[in-house]
């Protein structure tokens, strides 16, 4: 991955198009892959800002995740949520 930083100040801007090509895919291909871990009325957490929030999921999206907490209605990446007891 360092090598990788290094080199991106080297690269072309069509260079550049293509790097964030890629990793807007592969971050589609971790959502889906995380998303389809998660089912209505599972147990999650996330973190806000340093916080732990805890709440049950009440919609699985194609990108989010519905979760009803304590403080209210969250949408959350599905790459930032984690399984909770």
């Amino acid at each position: 991955l360092d090598s990788i930083i290094k080199l991106i100040p080297l690269a072309t801007h069509k260079q550049i198009q293509i790097i964030i090509g890629q990793v807007k895919i592969q971050r589609e291909m971790l959502n889906k892959r995380k998303i389809s871990q998660f089912n209505v009325d599972d147990k999650v957490e996330f973190d806000n800002n340093g916080t732990i929030v805890k709440g049950r999921i009440t919609k699985v999206k194609i990108k989010r995740v519905s979760v009803k907490t304590d403080q209210g209605k969250w949408d959350v990446p599905a790459t930032l949520l984690n399984f909770s007891q």
